[in-house]
């Protein structure tokens, strides 16, 4: 026979695993949002770009030496966060005259990746909002990993690269946060067909 104590022992014992997970998805979900709240949500409208970083960066110009040899314009957007470097920049095609310089400067960044040196983990297509590109994790000779990812639209190329510590978690907030502007600063995402050509944009 059932008594009262026995069904009022198997509902606590029943109750308890869940208070345990519903403690563990708030934590979990709590945490992460608290994460997220001490970045920044980065843009730059003259670069065309947004993303996610820890605070805002420093800016830098420089000269980036494109495959065929032509020397185009280039600002690199980058923030130290203790053992941790993240950095986005963006090379400006528009004044080389040379097309095939441009169709072929995803490529290029990505050999000038491969052969400065580590152990190349991780090395294949990827894209954001269908717009193509390449991503590369590398394992550097003191542990720590770089990972990189490279985009390129209308003769902007955008090269992301965060580098962190040995045994840190993979960097998602700053990957996965890459939107590509239009001159108005709206994000551009496409719809593709079953072929992967761009059909239009989404608004």
């Amino acid at each position: 026979m059932t008594t009262k104590a026995t069904i009022d022992a198997k509902v606590t014992n029943t109750f308890k695993p869940f208070v345990c997970f519903v403690f563990v998805v708030t934590f979990v979900v709590t945490g992460t949002h608290a994460f997220a709240q001490d970045w920044i949500e980065y843009r730059d409208r003259a670069d065309r770009f947004g993303v996610d970083m820890p605070r805002q960066p420093a800016i830098q110009e420089v000269t980036y030496t494109s495959w065929r040899g032509h020397k185009v314009p280039a600002r690199t957007h980058a923030v130290q966060d203790g053992a941790s470097r993240y950095s986005v920049t963006v090379v400006n095609y528009a004044s080389d005259p040379d097309i095939t310089d441009v169709l072929g400067s995803i490529a290029f960044a990505a050999t000038n990746f491969r052969t400065r040196g580590g152990e190349v983990t991780f090395d294949a297509y990827e894209q954001v909002d269908r717009i193509p590109g390449h991503e590369l994790h590398i394992k550097n000779a003191d542990g720590s990993v770089t990972y990189i990812e490279i985009n390129l639209f209308e003769r902007r190329l955008y090269i992301l690269e965060a580098t962190v510590p040995r045994h840190a978690a993979p960097p998602l907030e700053f990957q996965m946060s890459l939107s590509i502007l239009d001159e108005s600063g709206n994000r551009i995402r496409f719809e593709l067909d079953a072929n992967g050509n761009r059909t239009s944009r989404v608004p």
